[in-house]
């Protein structure tokens, strides 16, 4: 779907403007189902050339679009970068600090699966077992949570002092320490 806006004289009246707001705009017209860029501007409406966002630090700075410009002919996307208010950067630095918990929380019980535990609780418990085989699965699994989740609030303690950039939830996952199942 290609983003319009409605130009008047050269300035932007609406944007985003969709096909729908074309369509009420104008009751007595029957537009085709697919409208050629000609078409479109016979109505005022332009097709806008789609740009990336800028690349910004999701933590401390807000990425938000702006009018289109005309740029070499072309109605183009732009964007603007500011500052994230004390309650945004609040709320993205919890965003982040849950999305990869829970990244790490998934991987803990999908690693644990792979052995036939309902998850990473289940393999810990084993550690009290009476069983031998089953408590020193347990132990490795409880050890292993152990330093998982010490490897990842070290790094998310990181991030909040700025002294490491925000990882992805796979890269952060990448990192952290493999449980060595015992033999």
């Amino acid at each position: 779907m290609s983003l319009l806006a409605k130009i008047q004289g050269g300035a932007v009246l609406r944007y985003p403007y969709t096909l729908d707001e074309l369509r009420a705009d104008n009751p007595r017209t029957s537009f085709p189902a697919v409208i050629p860029p000609a078409a479109l501007a016979e109505f005022g409406a332009v097709e806008i050339a789609q740009t990336g966002q800028p690349a910004h630090d999701p933590l401390t700075q807000v990425v938000e679009e702006a009018m289109p410009v005309l740029i070499n002919g072309a109605w183009t996307q732009v964007w603007s970068v500011r500052p994230a208010t004390a309650a945004e950067r609040t709320a993205r630095a919890q965003a982040v600090q849950k999305a990869l918990v829970d990244a790490v929380q998934t991987h803990l019980d999908a690693t644990a699966k792979t052995h036939g535990y309902d998850g990473i609780l289940s393999l810990a418990s084993y550690a009290a077992s009476n069983n031998p085989p089953f408590a020193i699965e347990g132990r490795a699994g409880a050890d292993w949570r152990d330093a998982v989740w010490l490897y990842c609030y070290g790094v998310l303690a990181a991030v909040q002092a700025g002294t490491r950039p925000v990882p992805s939830a796979e890269e952060l996952v990448a990192e952290l320490p493999a449980l060595v199942w015992p033999s």
